[in-house]
């Protein structure tokens, strides 16, 4: 993944590079950013849901790590859609596929 590819990532994360507050800065096979201030909730500030929907769109693992308090460190890595379990993301359609049915199973 280039700076290029993960500055567009977060742009569409954050709504645009003027709201991206942090530096974009390298971590592992990818790139992290330090987040402040997005709301992590599923449905009203809806940051976990779009950071997880735009990772499955861009076929991106997104990892979320805290070094200090009230500090989150937003690390992604690109992938592709087939491979081992290490190389490859899902699509939502398969990730939602997936858990229904793990979810079914242990029941």
């Amino acid at each position: 993944m280039t700076i290029e590819e993960a500055r567009e990532f977060f742009c569409e994360f954050y709504g645009g590079e003027h709201k991206i507050r942090n530096e974009i800065t390298p971590c592992g096979f990818g790139w992290k950013i330090d987040d402040r201030n997005t709301n992590f909730a599923t449905f009203d500030g809806s940051g976990l849901t779009k950071l997880v929907l735009l990772a499955h769109e861009k076929c991106v693992r997104v990892d979320i790590q805290s070094e200090i308090p009230q500090v989150m460190e937003i690390c992604i890595w690109k992938r592709e859609r087939e491979g081992g379990v290490s190389e490859r993301h899902p699509t939502i359609e398969q990730a939602i596929e997936s858990f229904r049915k793990n979810r079914n199973e242990s029941a």
